[in-house]
Formats: C-alpha cells, sequence, structure tokens
C-alpha cells in the first residue's frame, strides 16, 4: 500500500471517474492540473498532520493511502479546480461544481477519521525510477517495462516505482538497477514486461540492493503481478465527545 509521502493519492485518471469533463474545463479555463494535484495532497497533508498531532500518533510519513484518504484528496482537487474556473471568469456554471465537490470532500474526510487513518510502524517508501541500461545479449530487439518495490524480510512490499521503459536494439541484454535503498528493507523486487500488460515479478526472494539485476537469455518469465501490498498496523480514529 503506498504512502502519503510517496506523492499524490489523487491522479487526473481519478478525477476524470468524478468528472468526465475536467480535462476540458482545464483547457478551457487555462488550469493546470498537476499544479491542482499537488496543491490538494499539500493541504489534506496539513489536515492530516493537525489530526495525528491531536491524536498524539504517528508521523505524516507513516500514513497508508487508502480508499477514503485517496477519495478525500481527489475530491479536494476537484474543489480546487472548479473553484479556480469559477474566479477565473465569475462562471456561474462552475459554481454548482465547486460547491458539490466541496461537500463530497467532506464526506470523505469524515469517513477517513470515522473508519481511521492507516498508520504503519515500518513503513516501505516508493522507489525511484530504476536505472536501465542495453548490454550485450542474446535477447531479442524490442522494448522492456520495468518498475521495482522495496520489500521487508517478511515478503511485504511498498508502492511500485514508477514504470521505466528501455528501447534495446537486438540482440540485446538488459540490466536494471535500484536506486539508494532506505534503511530497514530486505532488498528489492523487479517487475518487468515486454508490454505495460504483462509486468509481472521476476525474482523469487528480494535482490540485494547494491546489485543490478539483469533479465535472463531465458528471457522474462510469468510471476505475479500483483504486489504483496504493506497493509497498515492500526487504525487511529477521531474519538467522538457527547
Amino acid at each position: 500500500m503506498a504512502l502519503f509521502t510517496d506523492g499524490p493519492a489523487a491522479t487526473i485518471e481519478g478525477l476524470r471517474e468524478y468528472e468526465s469533463s475536467i480535462l476540458d474545463v482545464a483547457a478551457t479555463e487555462g488550469i493546470d492540473l498537476t499544479v491542482k494535484l499537488s496543491a490538494a495532497h499539500r493541504e489534506v497533508g496539513i489536515d492530516l498532520e493537525r489530526f495525528l498531532d491531536e491524536a498524539a500518533q504517528g508521523r505524516l510519513s507513516c500514513v497508508a493511502v487508502t480508499a477514503p484518504l485517496a477519495a478525500w484528496e481527489t475530491f479536494h482537487a476537484l474543489v480546487l479546480t472548479f473553484r479556480d474556473a469559477y474566479h477565473s471568469q465569475l462562471n456561474d456554471r462552475h459554481l454548482p461544481k465547486w460547491k458539490e465537490y466541496e461537500r463530497r470532500a467532506k464526506w470523505a474526510s469524515e469517513a477517513l477519521f470515522q473508519l481511521g487513518v492507516g498508520l504503519m510502524y515500518s513503513p516501505i517508501p516508493k522507489p525511484g525510477l530504476p536505472v536501465l541500461k542495453a548490454m550485450p545479449g542474446s535477447l531479442p530487439a524490442g522494448l522492456y517495462y520495468v518498475r521495482t518495490t522495496w520489500a521487508r524480510s517478511g515478503g511485504a512490499e511498498g508502492a511500485p516505482s514508477d514504470i521505466a521503459v528501455l528501447s534495446a536494439p537486438g540482440p540485446t541484454g538488459v540490466e536494471v538497477r535500484c536506486t539508494a535503498a532506505p534503511s530497514g528493507v530486505a532488498g528489492w523486487n523487479v517487475y518487468a514486461g515486454e508490454s505495460l500488460a504483462d509486468i509481472t515479478l521476476q525474482n523469487d526472494v528480494p535482490l540485494t540492493p547494491a546489485h543490478p539485476w539483469t533479465i535472463p537469455v531465458t528471457g522474462l518469465r510469468a510471476g505475479r503481478a500483483s504486489v504483496n501490498e504493506q497493509q497498515p498496523d492500526t487504525m487511529v480514529k477521531r474519538l467522538r465527545t457527547f
């Protein structure tokens, strides 16, 4: 499971799930959605830090991105977008959307604090982009897609890295190196495929962080596609007072 500090939990694709016209709105009103996603992430983070301080539990770096948290951040990004669209030319048609997503953001945040903010005692961060290098070998020419995860000794993994792509001439070999390892991880896992749909786990046990991995001469194998996500160790709820 991703950590809040891995980066924005909301995505442009997530915005489109709730507002199919969001790209058109952004283009017409001159709004940078990536900036709004970052702003929403930062503002939600401030509220989370305040909640954790009041609860005297955990740090922002330990917060897991659960479904309510992702929904809150997505709705808040839509709030910021439609608020800007309304204020840019005082266009009244954007006002109902602004207020509707404001209500939804409030609903999602209340759901999060009622169900609990997920905390991980030993959080596993998202890796940086893996480094790919073509080298002499016998693999066929083509595109190779690779992402990595950090893993603990028990097998739990953090969020996968972004996907790196190598266009290799043939015959070829492909070397993969991970970024500098954070403290406390047992190693790293590599997921690779010759298309986005075919990216699967390529190693049986976590690899040593300091050593590169190369695609074997037999080619890529069909491992599991899903990540063994680290789960929250505890859920911190907002106490109700009467």
